[in-house]
């Protein structure tokens, strides 16, 4: 379910000016599902493609990107380059600074971000607290696993 939830959020954006308000906004839609499971049959599938397609279609023009309040450019770039120390890590799309923008620098304006790490990593202890960190914006980690079950991973 949390994968056709996350497709909706991206396929839907807003529809009128009345419906950007901040509730409608990328910042609180991306903070019920910041981590999505992810099966490898789904990889294997390009699940990734699909992610990747349906992000390129976000802009700041039409709201379906807006600034991270919470977090400047330099401390997302810091987590993005933490999570990619992980081992099996994989950055998907994104993870660059949003161009040609008049975001003030004390906010974040990322492209929306997708990385894949093996789900056994959150398992770890060394990179638990990396994986779950909470990044109120255009941000998904992918846990990606193999067996019938995310816990045989």
């Amino acid at each position: 379910w949390q994968l056709i939830f996350f497709f909706l959020m991206i396929r839907r954006p807003p529809r009128s000016t009345q419906s950007r308000s901040s509730a409608a906004s990328d910042v609180y839609k991306r903070q019920a599902q910041s981590i999505l499971l992810i099966h490898e049959n789904w990889a294997k599938v390009g699940i990734a493609d699909k992610l990747k397609e349906l992000a390129a279609k976000r802009r700041l023009e039409d709201f379906t990107v807006v600034p991270v309040l919470t977090w400047n450019n330099q401390r997302i770039q810091e987590h993005v380059d933490k999570i990619l120390t992980i081992p099996g890590s994989k950055l998907v799309f994104g993870g660059k600074p949003l161009e040609n923008h008049k975001i003030p620098e004390r906010y974040g304006s990322y492209e929306p971000t997708c990385i894949f790490v093996p789900f056994n990593q959150i398992l770890s202890e060394q990179y638990f607290d990396i994986i779950t960190t909470e990044l109120f914006g255009p941000f998904q980690i992918c846990l990606l696993y193999t067996s019938p079950s995310p816990r045989d991973s």
